[in-house]
């Protein structure tokens, strides 16, 4: 459906913005307060976290002008 695949786009998004800055599951995990499970979880697009999402905001996901013009296409999801 049109909604998992946005959703899919954006968890690829935030992974790629994590491997960018050399960072590992392990600390995001730390960070939020949530195990690795969960990060893997969100970053493969099974699961929809918004802290987990805040923490790719606040680590440059929107640094990014290709990212920015993605998460325009995405406001509909």
């Amino acid at each position: 459906n049109k909604r998992k695949k946005k959703m899919m786009l954006l968890a690829e998004m935030c992974k790629s913005t994590r491997e960018n800055l050399g960072i590992k599951q392990t600390k995001v995990a730390i960070e939020t307060g949530y195990s690795e499970q969960n990060i893997s979880s969100f970053e493969n697009g099974r699961t929809n976290n918004m802290i987990i999402f805040l923490w790719y905001i606040q680590h440059g996901l929107l640094n990014d002008p290709d990212n920015v013009s993605m998460i325009n296409y995405l406001k509909g999801v």
